[in-house]
């Protein structure tokens, strides 16, 4: 009289996908080392990340389990095809994990900046990894795209440095202008993590204060992602 979410099914073996089958079918089960058969009423979601019907074909999964479960399908995109989600999940995991160990920290733009631009092959699993370990490590009050360390799970220096040509090959409107400004943007922003303050990036750079402190500006109002100084609450018990 629930439901049942059955995680990763496309990884059960054909033995144990028979016995799943009969569950399904039968609507009983037996319990480990009983006799007795139990009539059971329950809902089933399965999940998983394989193509099950390219499984169907090459002899891997039931064909009768697939029709089984595949009542309603509902596909969920990889979270590099649904970049808009990211945000949300970079706070939820935050106020988590916050709750959980008992900081207070928040992100900042630059940081969130870099986990939106990131291709995430482990999808969900791996963004709540890395959030969890970088709160664990940030020694500061706030999370620097330096404290992420995502190169330690895949290398992204490449996805970084030619973030700007891969644009250019995918949008043929993208401007000469377009692409000085996103790398004086990234160089800006790295900059001024380092420094910490306006004075010592500014000398770094070869520009005046003033001039930093307006391009910010400017790269912030035209910032999407819209953080920058962002401050998570968290609820303490």
């Amino acid at each position: 009289n629930g439901n049942l979410f059955l995680d990763e099914v496309g990884e059960l073996p054909l033995d144990m996908q028979v016995k799943l089958l009969r569950v399904l079918q039968e609507s009983e089960i037996t319990r480990v080392g009983g006799t007795k058969t139990i009539k059971i009423d329950v809902k089933i979601i399965a999940a998983t990340n394989r193509d099950l019907k390219d499984m169907v074909d090459k002899k891997l999964f039931r064909e009768d389990l697939y029709y089984r479960l595949n009542v309603i399908p509902i596909t969920v995109l990889p979270l590099r095809e649904r970049r808009k989600d990211i945000k949300p999940l970079v706070m939820y995991f935050l106020d988590k994990f916050n709750n959980k160990y008992n900081f207070n920290k928040s992100i900042t733009c630059a940081a969130l900046d870099y986990l939106y631009k990131y291709d995430w092959p482990g999808n969900v699993r791996e963004l709540r990894n890395i959030m969890e370990r970088t709160i664990i490590m940030c020694t500061g009050d706030k999370i620097l795209r330096s404290d992420l360390n995502i190169k330690t799970i895949h290398d992204c220096n490449e996805i970084e440095s030619n973030s700007v040509v891969e644009h250019i090959e995918k949008n043929e409107h993208f401007s000469l202008k377009e692409a000085v400004e996103s790398l004086e943007k990234e160089l800006i922003e790295t900059t001024f993590e380092k420094y910490g303050n306006v004075r010592s990036a500014a000398k770094e750079l070869g520009i005046d204060a003033s001039t930093l402190v307006r391009k910010r500006k400017k790269y912030k109002d035209k910032d999407k992602c819209n953080c920058e100084n962002i401050n998570v609450l968290t609820n303490k018990n």
